[in-house]
């Protein structure tokens, strides 16, 4: 998730290619029986509650309806591309849609398994917090040293494997992740207030944030605590969106 790491930039851009490739055929078939991006997304928060919400049964029905939340997933940007209808907004439902899926599959844990229901709810809660001030930070060029992980996908991973052997991974999975996230959202509130802490002591005239009365400094002098030019983000980079 640093999306200030000029590595980790082009590979999304590599991976987003060849995504876009994979589905194009699917993306064109669904334009034309009438489907549009927010309807592929609202599409595949249904099958996610749909699939989450069946008896532990149903575990094969199940493990259907999600996956098929994790491809609408990736048709929603692919199909935004290619109609043009990438937007602000639509980065906004695409967000939200994406990250939908660990608090579903945390709380179906704890119906199906059952997980720990108080782990599930910090981890949910954790993730969330950590992600919501990760894109603060991104949306506000707040630079973040460092890749921090996102585990979506494993957790998804984790839950199915826990209902095939019927062994509860989940809550040893959720709750070291709690941990993390807790860590994580720790140090990336800690940036943030320290870049605002630093900008305001600049605007002040006082860098160091010193009481003592500083000479006067001209705009060119004032470089401490100032956010460092990042280069400029390709489309791609941003979250997936579309109208």
């Amino acid at each position: 998730m640093d999306y200030f790491n000029e590595t980790e930039r082009a590979g999304q851009r590599s991976w987003a290619v060849k995504r876009d490739r994979f589905f194009r055929p699917i993306v064109d078939r669904a334009i034309r029986v009438g489907m549009t991006p927010n309807r592929m997304s609202i599409l595949g928060v249904f099958l996610l509650v749909a699939g989450a919400s069946l008896p532990r049964d149903y575990f094969p029905l199940m493990m259907i309806l999600v996956s098929l939340y994790v491809v609408t997933d990736g048709l929603d940007g692919c199909m935004a591309r290619v109609l043009g209808k990438t937007s602000e907004g639509g980065s906004l439902v695409d967000i939200v849609v994406d990250q939908a899926g660990p608090v579903v599959i945390a709380a179906a844990a704890a119906l199906h398994i059952p997980s720990h229901p108080a782990i599930a709810v910090i981890f949910s809660n954790s993730y969330l917090i950590f992600i919501g001030l990760f894109l603060y930070a991104n949306e506000n060029n707040i630079p973040m040293k460092g890749t921090f992980y996102r585990v979506k996908y494993v957790l998804y991973i984790f839950y199915a494997l826990s209902l095939i052997i019927k062994y509860d991974l989940m809550t040893w999975f959720m709750g070291l992740f709690s941990i993390y996230y807790i860590v994580a959202l720790l140090v990336v509130l800690t940036r943030i207030y320290n870049y605002y802490d630093k900008r305001g002591a600049v605007a002040a005239g006082n860098p160091e944030g010193q009481s003592e009365e500083q000479p006067e400094q001209h705009p060119e002098d004032r470089l401490e605590g100032r956010l460092e030019e990042q280069p400029e983000q390709h489309p791609e980079d941003r979250p997936e969106g579309r109208e």
